[in-house]
């Protein structure tokens, strides 16, 4: 090896090493932002329970966050969305851990007024979704965190199996089992006389 070679190589190196953070930058933040702000929304929406101030007090509050620490994000730039949603988990736990200590005094989601989808045929069409999403929001609430989480990731993020298991740091079968079943007991806790 030439020693201009060897000079090039251990450049190489030192470059691989000394490489920015993915999201040092307004611009790769700002792009980060567009493309997740929707999902860290929808994500703490149904985590909180259906709350949409609450969703979006945290959404903001992930987003402060993710923006102060940017420069501490090492991992791909395709991952840096799955970073997000954990930051914006952390905040959900923390709220609801001051909230039910007596600290913080917020509304009971479950009193606040839902948004109906909105290109529906007529309105009792939506009144019915309307007060089935409520259901929903309200009966994830008795499911376990982790089983909450997926069914969160999975119906309202749109995500698939494997983006799950990657996020949660399991198995593609456990995801699909902890699907199965907490739709099980979602079916089993649904109140009878407001059936599907």
């Amino acid at each position: 090896m030439t020693p201009e070679n060897s000079f090039n190589n251990r450049k190489m190196i030192r470059t691989a090493f000394e490489q920015e953070p993915p999201l040092v930058s307004a611009e790769a933040f700002e792009k980060l932002y567009r493309k997740s702000c929707l999902p860290v929304f929808r994500y703490l929406y149904a985590y909180t329970g259906g709350s949409r101030e609450l969703a979006e007090d945290l959404t903001a509050e992930a987003f402060m966050r993710a923006w102060k620490n940017r420069t501490t994000y090492s991992g791909r730039p395709d991952g840096a969305v799955a970073w997000v949603i954990r930051i914006a988990r952390n905040l959900a736990i923390d709220t609801h851990r001051r909230a039910t200590a007596g600290i913080d005094s917020r509304a009971d989601p479950l009193e606040e007024e839902l948004d109906a989808p909105a290109a529906l045929p007529n309105p009792e069409m939506q009144v019915i979704l309307s007060e089935q999403q409520h259901i929903v929001l309200s009966l994830l609430g008795e499911l376990a965190e982790e089983q909450r989480e997926i069914l969160i990731l999975r119906y309202f993020l749109d995500w698939k199996i494997k983006q799950i298991a990657h996020y949660m740091d399991f198995p593609d079968n456990t995801v699909s089992v902890y699907i199965r079943r907490a739709l099980e007991k979602l079916r089993r806790i649904w109140p009878a006389e407001r059936s599907l």
